[in-house]
């Protein structure tokens, strides 16, 4: 079966690939979501006859869903990317602070003399896109990140067990155990395989609240998680949840600066009285020169000491009752 895709505009056309039926019974591609089927097969008619190209998620989104581009985000893109990297169906790896993509087994007919993209061999290869990209944002600092045999020292941190540590010597004595692991705290359902799923710990909860300070962290992963129940077709695999979590906390967090939530300006207020205002003498007045009459009165309101003085959880609820504070101050 033949398959033409063409960019309007007088944009580039795209050479014929050859589906064959076989794909259909492919254990490699029956591996995959439904969503991630869908990307890489539509990915076949954007690669050159190397089964090369980008792997920039967002050139990718533009060029594979030229209709779909509001419905389908940069997330999205990235999970499917380590869906088909999981299943062995692509080689992903980084050359000159770039990300590529290559097809395996593509086997179509090479009509270029070269490709258009480097090849994968004796470069960086990467299990999954947030470390390219992790690798690629740290390219200016000049460091090694070749974890020898070309592959990403990112992903060889995740995917070698660490060494054995070395025997005790017979004097010495055995080291304590360490401390338990952190409780989950919630468990969300993932894509790429049945019954996969990923673990919330306190500790990474823990993690979120001190980046996301002025929203309710643990809500919010809790809407996270109805969202994921409510939509099994745009669930995450394990490695993008972190990603989707993050990036779900970081738009709630902006829209609460942004005063969508009702909170309004109070992370700046939060920081401007954190930084100047002190429990020994009354310097009101020096907070009242850094501050707007209504965020004075507002914050007056609601306390300096206990704005001061909060955090994580705490600091969620004052900003909610900073919000409130409109019409009583």
């Amino acid at each position: 079966m033949g398959v033409t895709a063409r960019f309007q505009n007088g944009g580039e056309v795209m050479p014929n690939r050859i589906l064959r039926e076989g794909i259909n019974s492919s254990v490699r591609v029956n591996q995959l979501s439904v969503e991630a089927e869908v990307f890489y097969r539509r990915l076949m008619s954007a690669v050159d006859d190397y089964g090369r190209t980008e792997a920039l998620a967002e050139l990718l989104l533009a060029r594979l869903y030229p209709l779909k581009v509001l419905q389908i985000s940069v997330s999205d893109l990235a999970d499917w990317i380590d869906e088909c990297i999981s299943a062995g169906l692509m080689t992903l790896y980084v050359v000159d602070s770039k990300a590529f993509i290559e097809l395996v087994d593509f086997n179509q007919q090479k009509r270029a003399k070269a490709s258009k993209c480097p090849s994968p061999a004796m470069h960086m290869l990467c299990t999954c896109y947030a470390h390219a990209t992790h690798v690629i944002s740290n390219a200016h600092l000049g460091a090694c990140v070749c974890g020898g045999e070309g592959v990403c020292v990112y992903c060889s941190e995740v995917d070698e067990p660490p060494a054995e540590p070395p025997p005790a010597e017979p004097d010495e004595e055995e080291p304590e155990t360490t401390e338990p692991d952190s409780p989950v705290v919630l468990t969300y359902p993932c894509s790429g395989g049945k019954g996969l799923t990923y673990d919330l710990t306190q500790a990474k909860l823990d993690e979120y609240e001190e980046a996301f300070p002025g929203i309710d962290v643990f809500a919010e992963c809790k809407k996270a998680l109805q969202w994921c129940r409510d939509n099994p077709r745009r669930k995450k695999t394990p490695q993008g949840m972190p990603r989707f979590l993050g990036a779900w906390l970081g738009k709630e967090q902006n829209s609460v600066r942004a005063g969508n939530n009702g909170s309004s300006d109070y992370p700046i207020v939060r920081d401007i009285v954190k930084q100047h205002w002190t429990p020994d003498y009354d310097n009101s007045a020096q907070l009242k020169a850094l501050l707007s009459d209504d965020q004075f009165a507002r914050a007056k309101h609601v306390g300096f000491r206990r704005i001061s003085d909060a955090s994580g959880r705490e600091d969620a609820s004052l900003a909610a009752e900073y919000a409130q504070a409109g019409g009583q101050a």
